[in-house]
């Protein structure tokens, strides 16, 4: 009885020993998600990105004159011929408009005359002055004869100087008559017809004219991206309409911000000798990486990974 006692005693602690050589378990932590890792985004244009432009979104942009001149009467007159109208071509120096000539003519004329007279005069008064000078110099007239002579020598030459700056002024009058094209261009407004009095103050205007051989594409570039793109940027244009497609250069950037769209410009230059693009043309650009869109001799001068 004793020793079944000692065995029910012992149980217990067998079993506290057994526990407490038992490895403790690894405590349990509720899964967690793994933290998430920044990724380096390298801004297009840099020296290790594979793409120029790759981010940039699409851009827009829309053809103008390479140049515009509208141009008015330099002096006034019956427009006696309008020798083009809207739409027509014209080379440089061509003739534009033609004032009334006869006008112009007759003050040349007279300007001419008055040219003549007082050079006929001045002569005569130098010729005199020079034998003043000699007799002058023989005190064999008096000093105050000498210098009225003197005086009517210098008014003589001031005159014949006026009398030239006039002749010059009508001539000129006489070319500005004739307005001519200051470019190879396209006329694109004509304000004036036949018969019509132009005048030069307040001016009459008489002819717009465009210059469109290059042709300029005018890219909006939100200001964000500004610094992005530099001047020699390869681009893609793509018109509204058709189905070919352009590759060019950015010319010029304008780094001044329009009020009214809060955006820059990017000008390219696109040859126009076919005359096949016209202004105002809607244009959708996208930038073209580094290695498409060049010439074929540079890319070929570039070494090959």
């Amino acid at each position: 009885m004793h020793q079944r006692g000692l065995l029910l005693f012992a149980l217990p602690l067998c079993a506290c020993a057994a526990k407490a050589e038992l490895p403790a378990a690894p405590p349990t932590t509720s899964p967690t998600a793994t933290p998430p890792t920044a990724a380096l985004v390298e801004p297009a244009g840099s020296p290790t990105s594979p793409l120029v432009g790759t981010s940039l979104p699409m851009l827009t942009g829309t053809t103008e004159p390479h140049r515009r001149a509208t141009m008015a009467a330099r002096v006034g007159g019956v427009v006696a011929k309008v020798h083009v109208r809207e739409g027509d071509r014209v080379r440089a120096g061509q003739a534009l408009v033609a004032l009334d000539g006869e006008d112009f003519a007759l003050r040349v004329a007279q300007a001419t005359a008055g040219l003549d007279g007082a050079k006929a005069a001045y002569d005569a008064t130098a010729l005199e002055w020079e034998r003043i000078k000699k007799l002058r110099a023989d005190k064999a007239v008096p000093e105050s004869q000498a210098d009225l002579l003197n005086a009517k020598y210098e008014g003589a030459k001031a005159q014949l100087a006026a009398a030239e700056a006039m002749a010059a002024m009508a001539r000129k009058a006489a070319r500005d008559a004739v307005l001519t094209a200051p470019f190879a261009g396209l006329v694109t407004r004509r304000f004036v017809n036949e018969g019509e009095f132009a005048t030069a103050m307040p001016p009459t205007m008489l002819v717009t004219l465009e210059e469109t051989d290059p042709l300029d594409l005018r890219i909006s570039l939100p200001a964000t991206e500004m610094q992005r793109v530099a001047v020699g940027d390869r681009v893609e244009i793509r018109f509204a309409g058709r189905d070919d497609k352009l590759t060019a250069s950015i010319a010029r950037l304008v780094t001044a911000m329009d009020a009214r769209t809060r955006t820059f410009a990017a000008i390219v230059e696109l040859p126009n000798a076919s005359h096949a693009l016209w202004s105002g043309m809607f244009a959708e650009v996208r930038l073209l990486p580094a290695d498409q869109g060049q010439p074929k001799a540079q890319a070929a001068a570039e070494p090959q990974p």
